[in-house]
């Protein structure tokens, strides 16, 4: 509005990378999780680049996540642990200082 300094007017910028995947598919919530490879990967980022951003593509080619149901091949669910998983990845994230662009 009028008056406003042009700080609080600023329009944020997204400098990122994408994450790689650990172990193609099966990352989060397909049974590889691995929360210390996320931590090192991540913290490594934020610690040698500008990115403020990272991306990470969730389903890749469907092999791990999300269920379908084998009579109509719609979506079904997540297995029980993508949620969890998901979150931890968030925290994992936030401590760096790094916003969470999901992909499917």
């Amino acid at each position: 509005g009028a008056g406003a300094s042009s700080e609080a007017r600023a329009v944020p910028f997204f400098l990122g990378v994408n994450v790689p995947w650990n172990h193609f598919g099966y990352d989060i919530g397909g049974g590889a999780w691995d929360a210390g490879w996320f931590n090192d990967y991540l913290r490594f980022i934020a610690a040698n680049s500008s990115a403020n951003t990272v991306r990470i593509f969730l389903h890749a080619d469907a092999r791990a996540t999300p269920s379908f149901d084998s009579a109509t091949r719609m979506v079904s669910g997540l297995s029980a642990s993508f949620i969890p998983q998901l979150l931890a990845l968030a925290s994992i994230a936030r401590r760096h200082s790094l916003v969470l662009q999901l992909c499917l």
